[in-house]
């Protein structure tokens, strides 16, 4: 169940359904083990977990929906969390029910609190005798609720998995813990994949739209192979460790993540040979930097007027909070981050900048931008 607070308790944990039919499943009614929705008082209470779905049959079809999904939860000023999707397993020889009508999303904090988490997207497995392995679906169904990737909680892989088609959608936030091994990978709409430093990812075909991978170090061919590096546009590739291929070219956006209270995250990449930002792609890391508050020149948080940061030079005063004192870097080999300015009662202040070293054997062409 969802975590209590002062005033009401968590939203309850979904149930467990299991389903064996020899005959057909006719969905026109609804089947779902939904975690509840926290409750709306003083401070927000969690929404819980969705619960469990597992349905043998002979063929599965109708007009209505299969659904785990965690619970939402709402305050007007204090969110709870929401509850993550949890389960669900579907083994049929035929399966009709679209995408949208099976869902294992993660509960929505629905009030006006910028900091409250999405729960991770759950799991959807199904599996017909053509296949091999089955399939396996991360999705949060919807897009239209916050685009700002740290609001999604994550969904960890951490055990090996086999599968014929793995499909992460809709900002599905998932991290690779382990060792990946599918026929066809499909990161689309918003998804984030997180290749973490000892995972494996090997996959066939892969299918990268409109959504973003996060390079931590894993074994993964789209950024481990060391040859050429093809990042397409309304794509968007964060490499944290330093990496070395052949030609790059840059459709969409090429960046690191953004780093917190220490200097972990940087792009230090070697090429061989050329490197091309189209017209429309970019390598981009304003604000990936240091965060608001943190950083050797932080700006001091303000009631009233936060400090700005320091990095070359001192940071400006705000009404009620001093700028950033501490000077650092280099002035003749510059490759330190950007620290974060000062908060205030209501708002986050500015991220730093971050950094880019590219070393390039070729040439570099820019017909899109750095920055």
């Amino acid at each position: 169940g969802g975590g209590d607070d002062n005033d009401s308790s968590g939203g309850e944990g979904g149930g467990a359904i299991k389903l064996t039919i020899s005959g057909n499943l006719n969905v026109n009614g609804g089947i779902s083990a939904n975690g509840g929705n926290g409750i709306d008082t003083s401070y927000g209470s969690g929404g819980g977990a969705g619960g469990s779905v597992w349905i043998s049959a002979n063929s599965i079809s109708g007009t209505s929906t299969i659904s785990a999904n965690g619970g939402d939860t709402v305050n007007a000023s204090y969110d709870g969390g929401g509850g993550s999707g949890g389960r669900i397993a579907l083994y049929s020889s035929t399966n009709s029910l679209l995408d949208s009508q099976i869902s294992a999303a993660g509960g929505k904090p629905l009030g006006a609190d910028v900091t409250s988490q999405r729960g991770g997207a759950g799991t959807i497995y199904t599996k017909t005798p053509s296949q091999t392995y089955g399939s396996l679906r991360i999705d949060n169904i919807d897009t239209n609720w916050s685009s700002n990737r740290d609001r999604y909680a994550v969904t960890p892989i951490n055990t090996p998995l086999t599968l014929d088609t793995l499909t992460l959608n809709n900002y599905a936030k998932v991290a690779n813990n382990s060792t990946i091994t599918t026929t066809d990978l499909n990161i689309k709409n918003y998804a984030s994949y997180f290749s973490q430093s000892n995972s494996t990812t090997n996959y066939t075909n892969l299918d990268w739209t409109g959504s973003t991978v996060i390079d931590n170090g894993g074994t993964f061919n789209l950024v481990s192979n060391g040859g050429d590096l093809n990042i397409p546009a309304n794509t968007t590739l964060e490499i944290n460790i330093p990496r070395t291929y052949n030609n790059i070219t840059v459709s969409g956006i090429l960046s690191h993540s953004t780093n917190v209270s220490e200097e972990t995250n940087k792009l230090n990449i070697t090429a061989t040979g050329d490197v091309t930002v189209n017209e429309f792609g970019s390598i981009n890391v304003v604000g990936k930097g240091y965060k608001d508050g943190y950083g050797p020149g932080a700006g001091v948080s303000g009631s009233y007027g936060a400090g700005g940061a320091s990095h070359a030079g001192v940071g400006g005063n705000g009404r009620s909070g001093l700028g950033g004192t501490t000077i650092y870097g280099s002035l003749t080999q510059p490759i330190s981050l950007g620290s974060g300015g000062g908060d205030n009662n209501d708002s986050s202040g500015g991220e730093g900048g971050g950094v880019i070293k590219l070393t390039i054997s070729g040439n570099l062409n820019v017909n899109g931008n750095i920055s």
